[in-house]
């Protein structure tokens, strides 16, 4: 009887023990997720802060006609042809905001056979990508941690002076500095 006493009241011990972990566990646990999932939301390495409802109105598609440049490049600015934001020349980052680009449509047309092409996406500063296509095929690029362009940048395209024409679709997102 002595050694049933001592089972039983080993199995209650656990038994309140497991009652009070599960009792703490969700504060605990929620703790250490609120400690891991802290994020530094830099230029460089934009971060999602947004409600997802308001993400959609955030959604870029950027649009640039490159014409045929043999001698020289010739830089040509984006327009913009965003849902809700209707057809906009000359896009410009707004001021408070991030243009995260996450990929890229590149469609060279009116080419000679086999062309290659290098296509080159600038900011303010510089060039910012360059891309190398062969072909008149549509050649598409993605950045699942996005190509950062700062506020107030105005991207700009050429083709490096190459004799096709090129369509370059630029897919992306805005987020808050």
């Amino acid at each position: 009887m002595i050694q049933f006493r001592k089972v039983a009241l080993s199995f209650g011990a656990a038994a309140a023990a497991v009652g009070a972990l599960t009792l703490l566990a969700p504060q605990t646990a929620h703790a250490v997720a609120a400690a891991l999932v802290q994020v530094t939301n830099t230029t460089a390495n934009p971060a999602i802060t947004q409600d997802t409802s308001k993400q959609a109105g955030q959604l870029i598609h950027l649009q640039a006609s490159i014409p045929p440049s043999v001698s020289s490049p010739t830089l040509v600015t984006f327009i913009s042809i965003s849902a809700g934001l209707g057809s906009t020349a000359n896009y410009n980052v707004p001021g408070n905001q991030t243009l995260v680009i996450r990929s890229v449509d590149i469609t060279p047309f009116e080419c000679p056979a086999s062309p290659i092409s290098q296509i080159e996406l600038f900011n303010n500063i510089g060039t910012v990508k360059a891309w190398t296509v062969a072909g008149a095929t549509t050649n598409s690029f993605t950045y699942p941690s996005g190509i950062p362009l700062g506020p107030g940048t105005n991207p700009q395209a050429s083709t490096g002076g190459v004799g096709c024409s090129v369509v370059m679709d630029v897919f992306g997102y805005l987020t808050s500095n």
